[in-house]
């Protein structure tokens, strides 16, 4: 009777030790995937903005090979996400709640439009340069923006002044609070503010699990410009 309870203490030690290794190799790749996503995101956005800008006809082309790289990349990197986390259809940038239809200008890129013009948006992502690029893009584009890369940072100043804000965007995987948890505190403040959610773990997510977490749309990281624009006009109009 002894040895039987050893043995199956000795298998439950096993088995315990094959789940702790296991959730450290999906920790490790969920960090990986989250790295590659921001790298991504940074050349993407670059990239498409370097295109809009009109650069010289070689310099475009050479562009265009790099958005046509980065674009198997975000492929790749799905791949991977797909496999740490199956699960149902996702709802991607252009089938979430917050999407409409880019009107693309002869470059490419989206064409003029003031709706919402001086909205003022808080985006929160640990990425400094994707911060940057997206204050940038949208300031481009008629909004204020002011970024924060530390969400409980972001969630006092946003509750300093609640009513300063048109729209939060923040990405998941944030250390400390995570996006869903920043969300929810957002929401206690300020029930109906529209919140955006960024990830480069988009499988399993459904909308209605984007709308039962109090969010009204999903961007896919690495996402291209005109996918956020879409997305922030969707929400202000």
């Amino acid at each position: 009777m002894r040895r039987g309870a050893m043995t199956a203490d000795r298998e439950k030690q096993a088995e315990c030790a094959k789940v702790c290794e296991k959730e450290s190799a999906g920790g490790t790749m969920r960090e990986i995937v989250h790295s590659l996503n921001n790298v991504l995101a940074v050349i993407q956005l670059n990239a498409s903005m370097a295109l809009e800008s009109r650069a010289g006809e070689d310099a475009m082309e050479e562009i265009g090979e790099i958005l046509d790289a980065v674009a198997r990349g975000r492929e790749l990197v799905r791949d991977l996400s797909d496999m740490q986390h199956p699960g149902p259809a996702v709802c991607r940038a252009e089938e979430s709640a917050s999407r409409v239809s880019p009107a693309l200008n002869m470059s490419g890129g989206m064409a003029a439009d003031r709706s919402g013009e001086g909205a003022k948006i808080l985006f929160v992502d640990d990425e400094v340069e994707l911060a940057r690029l997206g204050q940038r893009l949208l300031i481009k584009n008629g909004y204020q923006v002011e970024f924060f890369t530390d969400s409980q940072a972001a969630l006092e100043r946003f509750a300093a002044n609640p009513q300063e804000y048109a729209l939060v965007i923040t990405d998941q995987n944030m250390p400390g609070l995570k996006g869903s948890e920043l969300a929810h505190r957002i929401l206690q403040v300020r029930p109906e503010m529209p919140i955006l959610l960024c990830t480069g773990f988009s499988a399993g997510i459904a909308r209605r699990n984007l709308l039962e977490q109090g969010f009204c749309g999903l961007l896919v990281k690495p996402y291209q410009p005109k996918e956020l624009l879409s997305a922030v006009r969707g929400v202000i109009a």
